[in-house]
């Protein structure tokens, strides 16, 4: 399993390859942007082969250099990384964030948890909801 993360905050970099850990239960890779620029650029990359194409994306919405928003956009325009499932975080819980990833299927939006065990309650119920289990062999 190949998760793609796209998230400024090291610590939440950590964070999430813990709770990952704790729901995957096996060894998985994970690439990390750290900026919005970079997951574009690494996006464009997945296109052309040079970066392997995930089987996860995981998209931080405030990000510096080019917002969540318009990485996730840009994902669902290149034909390798369309279909893709993103789980979307954010500290906001606006309105304007959750339509988002409604329109940028399949996906799933949440409010950034301010709590470890929280964290992995909320990336596990992403999981189920988008089937990743089905799709990728996952256990939930």
């Amino acid at each position: 399993m190949r998760i793609f993360l796209v998230e400024d905050n090291p610590g939440d970099v950590v964070l999430t390859r813990e709770a990952l850990k704790e729901i995957i239960g096996r060894e998985f890779q994970m690439d990390v942007a750290t900026d919005g620029a970079l997951a574009i650029s690494m996006v464009d990359e997945m296109e052309t082969g040079i970066v392997s194409v995930p089987d996860l994306f995981f998209i931080d919405l405030n990000l510096p250099k080019v917002h969540g928003k318009l990485v996730l956009e840009h994902i669902r325009r290149i034909h390798t990384t369309k279909n893709i499932p993103a789980i979307v975080i954010s500290t906001s819980n606006r309105a304007e964030d959750r339509r988002i990833v409604e329109e940028n299927k399949p996906g799933f939006y949440a409010m950034k948890p301010m709590n470890y065990n929280d964290f992995v309650l909320v990336l596990r119920k992403a999981i189920e909801t988008l089937n990743i289990d089905n799709k990728n062999s996952l256990p939930v």
